[in-house]
């Protein structure tokens, strides 16, 4: 579970310190939780926000897709009714 480890905390950086509510965790995440993270997943892995708009090198959009993909998986290992809204990574095939 790193990936989706990651995730959460870099997640949770905003929650705590800005909405001052409880940092996401693996074993206390909610099923509605779960499905903000996913939604969460599938914005960072629009093409627009994995490249930060042409600004990051293809290496490091490797090791972007490779972080969110993998949470995104690990998550649904967890919640397996939660689903990305579309298969277009074909992360799950």
């Amino acid at each position: 579970m790193k990936h989706l480890e990651q995730y959460l905390e870099r997640m949770s950086f905003w929650r705590v310190n800005v909405e001052k509510k409880p940092a996401y965790t693996i074993a206390g995440l909610t099923r509605a939780e779960a499905e903000r993270v996913m939604e969460s997943l599938e914005a960072d892995l629009s093409p627009e926000n994995l490249s930060c708009d042409g600004e990051l090198s293809r290496s490091e959009q490797t090791k972007r897709f490779k972080l969110y993909s993998g949470a995104m998986k690990e998550l649904n290992s967890l919640f397996p009714m939660v689903l990305p809204s579309s298969d277009e990574y074909e992360i799950f095939s």
